[in-house]
Formats: C-alpha cells, sequence, structure tokens
C-alpha cells in the first residue's frame, strides 16, 4: 500500500491514533491543506533499526515515510498521530504525521533535541522528531502490512514504543509519564494497557536491581502523575547555570530519592537503559506472533478440505467480501476468512449444500441463507454467525471441525449398516 502522504486528492483523514502527549481519543475528523502535507524519511539509523524491527514483514521506502506537519484545529498538542483516510479513488491510506510545532514546544522539557528535517528529506538523527516519527511510523506499518493484519490497538502502541525508545532511548521520561497517566486513570484509554503493563515491569526490575524491593512498581506509577502535576511547574526555569538537568530530569530524581532510592541519577539511567531494552523486545515478540498467526498453516498439517466445506467457505467468503470488513466491524482479509470458515463449519452442521445468499442483519450478524429470497419463498434456513466474535476463531479450527463432523457422520453411517435386521415372524 502506497502510504505517500502529500497527495492532494487525500479527503479528510481521521486520526486513529495518537503520539504520546497532549488529547486522548481524538473523535473529530483531522484535515491537512495539501500544501502543508510533505513526506519524508526517518534517519538512516531509525529506518536501519525499523527494518530490523519488523523482520518478517516485507517493507518498502514507502512503508518507512512520514508527514511533517501542523496539525491543528484541537490537536495542536499531540506530537504524532497515523491517519486513515480515503483518496479519490477511494482507497484507504494510513499515513503517520508528525507534529512540528507539538515537538518543538516539548522537546525542552524533556531536555532533548527537537531536531529537524534535512535537504535530503531525513529526519535529524537522536531526535525527537525522528524518535516521534519511528513511533509514528512503526504504528502505520502495523495497521497497512499484509503480514500484520488483526493487531490489537494497544499491541499496535506497545511497537511503536519500542520503535521510539529505540531511535531515543532519552526519550523514556515521556513513556513514564504516559504510563502513570494511564495506569491512574486505565479507562480513560484501554490503547495505552500494554505500555503501562511494559513500563510496569520494568520499572519493578530495575527497583528490585537496585536493592528497593520493598518498593512497589504499580504504587508508585499511580504517585507518579499526581507528582508531576503539582511539582514539575518547579522545574521549569531548567536548565540553569547552576543545574544542568531538564524539568522532567530533575523531577523524576526528587520523586524517586523521596521513596527512599538511594542514587536516583544512577537509578534513572538503569531505567532509562532497561525500558530502552524491554520495549524493543516485547514490540519484536509482539510483531513475531502476529506474523506467525497471520501465515498459512501447511496444507500438509491440516486435513484435506471437504469439498462441501470448501464450496460453502467460498460462497461466505465472496459473500463477506461484498459487505466489507468496515461494515462488518473486522480487520483485513484474515478476519474474513476466519469467520467464513465458521459459517462454512455451521452449514454443514445444519447439512446445507451451499448457500444461497450471504447477507448482514441490522445488529451486524451475517446470515448464511440456504435459500436465496429472491427466487424462494419463505420460510428460510440459515446460519447466524457475529463476525466480530468468529473473526477471532481460526480458519484452521473450523477446517479441523468441519473434517471431524464427516468423519463422525461415516462412522454413524458404517454403525448403522452393521446393525442387526430384524427377523420378519411368518
Amino acid at each position: 500500500m502506497s502510504s505517500s502522504a502529500n497527495d492532494p486528492t487525500l479527503a479528510s483523514p481521521t486520526l486513529v491514533s495518537q503520539g504520546a502527549a497532549g488529547l486522548l481519543n481524538p473523535t473529530q475528523t483531522q484535515t491537512t491543506p495539501p500544501s502543508e502535507q510533505q513526506s519524508n524519511q526517518l534517519s538512516a539509523g531509525s529506518e536501519a533499526r525499523l527494518r530490523t524491527y519488523f523482520g518478517g514483514a516485507q517493507l518498502n521506502q514507502a512503508d518507512l515515510s512520514f508527514d511533517y506537519q501542523s496539525f491543528g484545529r484541537g490537536y495542536e498538542a499531540l506530537t504524532g498521530a497515523v491517519q486513515q483516510g480515503q483518496d479519490a479513488r477511494g482507497q484507504v491510506k494510513v499515513i503517520a504525521a508528525v507534529n512540528s510545532d507539538a515537538i518543538t514546544n516539548q522537546a525542552p522539557r524533556y531536555g532533548l533535541n527537537p531536531g529537524s528535517i534535512d535537504s535530503n528529506g531525513r529526519a535529524t538523527p537522536n531526535s525527537l522528531l525522528d524518535a516521534v516519527a519511528a513511533q509514528e511510523v512503526a504504528q502505520k506499518i502495523t495497521q497497512s502490512n499484509p503480514a500484520l493484519q488483526g493487531m490489537p490497538r494497544e499491541k499496535q502502541e506497545l511497537v511503536g514504543e519500542g520503535a521510539m525508545l529505540a531511535a531515543m532511548p532519552d526519550s523514556f521520561t515521556r513513556t513514564l509519564s504516559r504510563a502513570s497517566l494511564n495506569a491512574l486513570n486505565p479507562n480513560a484509554d484501554p490503547g495505552y494497557a500494554a505500555i503501562t503493563q511494559q513500563t510496569t515491569d520494568t520499572l519493578q526490575r530495575t527497583l528490585d536491581a537496585s536493592g528497593n524491593r520493598n518498593l512497589n512498581a504499580g504504587n508508585l506509577l499511580r504517585e507518579y502523575d499526581s507528582f508531576e502535576q503539582k511539582n514539575l511547574p518547579r522545574f521549569y526555569g531548567l536548565p540553569n547555570a547552576n543545574d544542568s538537568r531538564a524539568p522532567y530530569d530533575a523531577a523524576f530524581e526528587e520523586f524517586f530519592r523521596s521513596k527512599g532510592v538511594q542514587n536516583p541519577a544512577q537509578f534513572m539511567q538503569n531505567l532509562q537503559n532497561n525500558m530502552s531494552q524491554d520495549f524493543q523486545q516485547a514490540g519484536r515478540t509482539v510483531i513475531a506472533d502476529q506474523i506467525a498467526q497471520n501465515q498459512p498453516q501447511k496444507r500438509s498439517d491440516l486435513p484435506e478440505q471437504d469439498p462441501q466445506f470448501a464450496r460453502l467457505f467460498d460462497q461466505a467468503r465472496n459473500g463477506l467480501q461484498t459487505i466489507g470488513a468496515e461494515r462488518l466491524g473486522v480487520n483485513g482479509q484474515t478476519a474474513i476468512d476466519n469467520t467464513a470458515g465458521v459459517m462454512a463449519n455451521d452449514g454443514m452442521r445444519r447439512n446445507f449444500d451451499q448457500f444461497g445468499t450471504i447477507t448482514q442483519g441490522g445488529n451486524g450478524a451475517v446470515f448464511g441463507m440456504k435459500q436465496d429470497p429472491n427466487a424462494h419463498p419463505g420460510p428460510y434456513d440459515y446460519v447466524a454467525v457475529n463476525p466480530k466474535l468468529a473473526a477471532e476463531v481460526p480458519l484452521e479450527r473450523s477446517e479441523k471441525n468441519a473434517h471431524q463432523f464427516v468423519q463422525e457422520q461415516q462412522t454413524q453411517q458404517i454403525a448403522r449398516q452393521r446393525e442387526p435386521q430384524g427377523m420378519s415372524m411368518g
């Protein structure tokens, strides 16, 4: 899929995920004028890391592009976002966008280099711009690459955070702040649950290694947000001639010192290293698991597909594809195939030779009808499935269930044939 975002035909892309700072769960539509849309590339180092990070998923240069722009219209605080929209040809485009204004405003508080775009269209290495771009590009890839279809949003966010911390480990205090806010208000945006859990796990590991086993990472994380809100403004004058620390670094050290950590500066360095390593490893695991899940199982490992199942499956899949993944509420071709497999298995058990039609009801359920209502009067025989639930059932399981059903039917038929015949009395 092309992700070039300077296409003037792109109409009203919608924010579907956002970066580390600012508004949660934006619901309005964000439209960027064509004059502000510029397709750019990550730094060479970040691009190489992402290619390794997504090993197993084929990436092209367009996959690694991002937009450098100002969001505006209520999204000024967002440092980055993944946008989705349709071009004039009706094709969906997924775009990684980076908010240059928000990055410039936010970087000093974290003591980070904001970065810029060089004459070759690449982001400055080891800059917040490059890190946020890597984060959003990674999430764009999880949404647009066929090998990664079906990945839940919280795992997409985890993958993105790993990419950001790989590009710039110093940005870990941003991750800590966001995880702290989510730990305090987990229902505000459940999409950050995996980031919060990984931060908690890494924080506890670092506490234990520093001899602070008496401290509970979950409790500290929930307290950290309140501490920041109350105390961070005191450090906004930093750095100065007497203190070279950034405001967020100073707040971090004071918080953990107040909790009994003896050397908070060293603890901060250890946590930074651990978070960068742990998030990257967690992201790689999520990517590998999703690729493995989406790979079709070798036919030699499955029973030969029953002709009746194959016929019903093809009819169900064609009908579901006509309805479309968006109306079905599912994500990608794998989800459609899984749903078709459930319908085919159910149809076999109802002794359907074929589906006359596949249609969707008003409540979202999908009906596989034995008779075509346009050709036959009622009543009708049908199977009904919830596509969101059926999409979670692997096609291989439905194939095996259908094969087992056929074997059971054959066994019962043989048993009936072997039953002794009744004797006639003359």
